[in-house]
């Protein structure tokens, strides 16, 4: 029941994201759209969530490493 509940906000948020809408009705290919607002918590998300920093800290110097 719970995994209905967050199909129908996923959907209705696809529903108010304006470059979903104008990409299917204007049959427009894939959009490489960041939103601003969302990478603008990011950081306050990290200082919240101490460990989720850590693991972030960490991908992104295994990331490093890799390339």
């Amino acid at each position: 029941m719970q995994q209905n509940r967050i199909d129908d906000n996923e959907a209705k948020k696809d529903k108010n994201d304006d470059f979903v809408v104008l990409s299917h009705l204007f049959s427009l290919p894939e959009l490489h759209y960041i939103d601003i607002a969302s990478q603008q918590k990011i950081p306050q998300v990290l200082q919240r969530w101490p460990l989720l920093a850590e693991l972030a800290q960490i991908h992104s110097s295994v990331s490093a490493t890799e390339a």
